[in-house]
């Protein structure tokens, strides 16, 4: 009865017997040699994923424009969602029947404020007083996790993120902290444009001063996870001829790891039964 099975690096699959045993069995050939250690079922992900990858980033160079930008968040929701859904699996005690995505979840922000009005006219605050709904923010989630029904994870989406983006995202994700305080708040891009790390293949990242300064100003921890090598370049999009990154092993297995551990964080929180 076999109760375990890794792909060793030199390509063989090794089957775990309940008595102990080892068993020895061809695999099928691949294009790079499969990291020792990494699971049959998680590496299986990993190169469906990164033909799925390949295929949906090869489709773009036929495309123009905002086009193009459209179907580059359509790749990046495809890929969280199989890291997400990965990541579940791999956290014992938790299924894939009570994870739920949805994308492009609004929510509104109340205005709550009351120190403006220290800073405005009467005339302004008593305005304000008057039509105190029209004066709610809005705020898009580009995907929200939700796991046994409760929101969970608020993610971020995007090709690439630079700073000024970051700043927009970093005020966005402290707002919505006032309604979900308990929520953890991630940033999935496909290449790194804010300096730093965080295209490196590490457990951990140590930053950029630009993203570390603007998080502090928000008190706000996020996670920021990098799905391809190397820094972005306009000049030489994945798109393009010859430009093409594919998924790498190690940042995938990086990724579902991460999002594990924030979802064993959160199934913690004893006011809520996860399992």
């Amino acid at each position: 009865m076999r109760i375990n099975a890794y792909i060793r690096g030199n390509g063989r699959r090794i089957e775990k017997t309940q008595n102990g045993k080892e068993i020895m069995m061809e695999h099928k050939k691949v294009k790079e040699p499969v990291r020792a250690g990494m699971k049959v079922r998680l590496y299986n992900s990993f190169t469906e994923t990164s033909d799925v990858f390949e295929d949906q980033v090869m489709a773009l160079g036929n495309l123009s424009g905002g086009m193009i930008r459209s179907g580059k968040e359509t790749v990046v929701v495809e890929l969280a969602k199989r890291i997400i859904t990965e990541a579940v699996k791999e956290t014992p005690g938790l299924t894939v029947s009570k994870l739920e995505f949805e994308e492009r979840k609004k929510v509104d922000i109340p205005f709550s404020n009351c120190d403006y009005f220290n800073v405005v006219s009467e005339t302004i605050g008593n305005n304000i007083i008057d039509n105190l709904e029209e004066h709610s923010i809005t705020i898009e989630i580009d995907l929200a996790v939700f796991y046994a029904g409760t929101l969970v994870l608020a993610i971020e989406l995007k090709a690439f993120t630079d700073l000024t983006m970051f700043r927009r995202l970093a005020f966005d994700f402290h707002t919505l902290k006032r309604v979900y305080p308990t929520v953890k708040y991630v940033l999935i891009q496909l290449e790194n444009s804010l300096g730093g790390d965080y295209a490196q293949d590490v457990p951990e990242h140590l930053g950029s001063p630009g993203v570390h300064s603007v998080l502090a100003e928000v008190n706000l921890p996020m996670t920021i996870i990098t799905l391809l090598n190397g820094k972005r370049s306009s000049q030489k999009a994945i798109h393009m001829p010859g430009c093409f990154k594919g998924l790498n092993k190690i940042k995938f297995r990086n990724a579902v790891n991460t999002i594990s551990t924030l979802l064993v964080t959160q199934t913690k929180r004893k006011h809520i039964n996860f399992l």
